[in-house]
């Protein structure tokens, strides 16, 4: 299924785009709950929760959202992957709760 996905270059382009437009409206998010992030060219946005970095993954966890710590390579690290819309405005919306 993965070789016939890749082949359809039009799934493909789709995928990447809304990729990218993920990873712009996560960054934007971030930015307006003042968490500062690396900048990337995946589909994921590592961010420094700080002093939230705890309290964000128990909220994930009770959204039923999953992002990684990732704390053991980088202090206040979380990785949050870039989803759909409705996705990323959930995850943003525990960023509200906690900021």
């Amino acid at each position: 299924a993965v070789m016939a996905a890749i082949q359809d270059r039009k799934w493909v382009d789709e995928y990447v785009s809304q990729a990218l437009d993920g990873r712009k409206l996560l960054e934007a998010g971030l930015k307006e709950h003042s968490f500062s992030y690396w900048k990337s060219d995946a589909n994921f946005v590592l961010f420094n929760a700080v002093e939230f970095a705890d309290l964000i993954l128990q909220k994930c966890r009770e959204a039923g959202i999953l992002i990684r710590d990732r704390r053991n390579d980088l202090p206040g690290a979380l990785r949050v992957t870039a989803g759909t819309p409705s996705q990323i405005q959930r995850f943003l919306g525990v960023l509200e709760e906690v900021r």
